[in-house]
């Protein structure tokens, strides 16, 4: 076997996503490599589509979800949208990459990936053993419904009726999850990370990120938090990326209490350490919670995707969510003084995250494959 991944440049999830199932790959020694669906088209045309994706997420939030939104009201209405059309132009040259590379194997991370690939196989008569969409977000994405590939990695049992409903057999539908690295997980337990991370062991650890880009209301809600904390609280706030947000908020930062971070590479021992949460409904890093028992409360900063994302977690009790930051920072109060309903979170987590999704993928992919060869 040689697989290809393709991702897409449109969020940092998908390229998550992509190398977590890489990592599965490289551990078995087979030949894997990831490549950007959009740079098919052209590398001006994903850095111009990425660009502008992530100006609108960041700084147009609500533009953001109007378009998500109508989107999802035309998505398959018509056999073949505009923006098919313009998307899968790269099958050509994905085609050369596909035969250069003797892959036989290529998963997909998002919409346009599939989208692209569906054309080669179809219309170029592009020949594979099998192939693959991986689902990053608790939903059946715009787009989908355009691609026609042989499987369907959803995050959830639960949600094979809004895969079928867009279009997708119940037959092609496996639930392996979303694929997240090995290293958010972490061998030491919730002590040795505050250790590692100079936390005081006998503080119980709040956790504020929203995604690499620090999106959302993240510095309303760390000027609340900190006049709410408790004695034996540690309040910690990831900025990510985003040096404008990590700027106004540093004069917050005290040694005893608060810690304000830009980037981080230790977010699997922050996260290890935490005992709740405050995040986006991102994909990826709910996921990443998930699989380490961490009950969350969401923000809804983004509409689109990440709108189903948090009404999966809250409806399936894994997580809460309220409307405003005053109400948030309230709900931490509340879920830290009620230890039963944490506790019950952290059950619901443990029964339904309870092996690793990247490894359960992997091994779904080898079982349908009909070619599988060491990597040279």
């Amino acid at each position: 076997m040689r697989a290809l991944i393709l991702t897409c440049n449109t969020g940092e999830g998908h390229n998550s996503a992509a190398r977590a199932i890489k990592e599965a790959f490289d551990e078995a020694n087979i030949y894997c490599e990831i490549a950007d669906s959009l740079a098919f088209l052209s590398p001006k045309a994903s850095n111009f589509i990425s660009k502008w994706h992530v100006r609108l997420y960041k700084k147009a939030p609500t533009l953001f979800g109007l378009g998500y939104k109508a989107a999802e009201l035309t998505d398959g209405r018509h056999k073949r949208s505009r923006l098919y059309e313009a998307i899968t132009k790269g099958a050509r040259k994905l085609i050369k990459k596909v035969n250069d590379g003797n892959f036989d194997t290529v998963i997909c991370t998002h919409p346009f990936s599939a989208m692209t690939l569906t054309r080669a196989v179809k219309k170029y008569r592009l020949s594979l053993d099998k192939t693959y969409f991986i689902s990053t977000d608790y939903t059946c994405s715009p787009g989908v419904c355009y691609s026609d590939l042989d499987y369907y990695i959803i995050p959830h049992e639960s949600l094979e009726d809004d895969f079928i409903a867009h279009g997708i057999a119940k037959s092609k539908l496996f639930a392996g999850g979303i694929p997240v690295s090995k290293k958010v997980h972490t061998s030491l337990s919730k002590e040795e990370s505050k250790r590692e991370l100079s936390i005081p062991e006998n503080k119980r650890v709040i956790l504020l990120m929203c995604g690499s880009m620090g999106c959302g209301p993240m510095k309303v809600i760390a000027r609340k938090m900190t006049k709410i904390l408790k004695d034996d609280e540690y309040f910690v706030v990831i900025c990510g990326s985003n040096r404008k947000l990590y700027q106004s908020l540093r004069y917050l930062d005290d040694p005893g209490s608060v810690r304000i971070l830009g980037f981080t590479r230790n977010v699997p021992l922050y996260m290890n350490s935490a005992d709740l949460l405050l995040s986006k409904p991102g994909g990826l890093s709910t996921t990443e919670a998930a699989e380490n028992n961490l009950p969350m409360i969401l923000i809804d900063a983004v509409a689109g995707c990440e709108t189903h994302n948090m009404n999966f977690w809250v409806s399936n009790r894994m997580a809460d969510t309220r409307d405003d930051s005053t109400e948030l920072c309230t709900l931490v109060r509340e879920l830290l003084d009620n230890e039963t309903v944490l506790h019950e979170m952290k059950d619901s987590l443990s029964q339904n995250f309870n092996c690793s999704s990247a490894e359960k993928i992997f091994n779904f992919i080898m079982e349908n494959s009909s070619t599988v060869s060491l990597a040279k």
